[in-house]
């Protein structure tokens, strides 16, 4: 349910930007905690290419109001036991079918994809991208949007 207020609210963001883009101060709900400083997303081409061509104003509202639209949000609301870590190896997650499940004490967060054709809804925490990083034995970065609450209706390439 988290997922899908956050989503709603981030169809905002491309208007609520931009009187922070013109000040160049953003409130941390608007940033992740990896993107403190602008430019923001230069390790993204395209990202790269808005702000050497149209500087750090539309460069910013291009970041924080169009491709990430309050990442920061999110990330407040990722569960903490998935916060600073280097490893996810010692999670309890469990898959089963549409579903993916991260249980922590007394806590569950569940990740649910349906899919309609050639559309797919996936919502609740994102934690594919958690197993995956397990089930390969990739590393973690310490910052990353893994565990965000979601609610995304994507293109089913199944």
């Amino acid at each position: 349910m988290i997922g899908f207020l956050i989503t709603l609210v981030s169809l905002l963001a491309p208007i609520v930007v931009v009187p922070f883009a013109w000040l160049g101060k953003y409130p941390s709900w608007m940033i992740t905690p990896d993107d403190k400083i602008s430019p923001f997303g230069q390790y993204e081409e395209t990202v790269r290419k808005v702000y050497g061509r149209f500087g750090r104003v539309v460069g910013d509202w291009y970041w924080l109001g169009l491709r990430n639209r309050f990442y920061g949000l999110s990330y407040k609301f990722k569960p903490s036991c998935l916060k600073g870590l280097s490893s996810y190896n010692h999670l309890v997650i469990l898959h089963d079918g549409n579903k993916v499940y991260l249980v922590d004490g007394d806590k569950k967060f569940v990740e649910t994809t349906i899919s309609l054709g050639f559309l797919k809804i996936i919502s609740g925490y994102r934690l594919t991208p958690v197993l995956n990083t397990i089930l390969e034995q990739n590393p973690v970065r310490l910052t990353n949007m893994d565990g965000r609450p979601i609610f995304s209706i994507r293109r089913n390439k199944e």
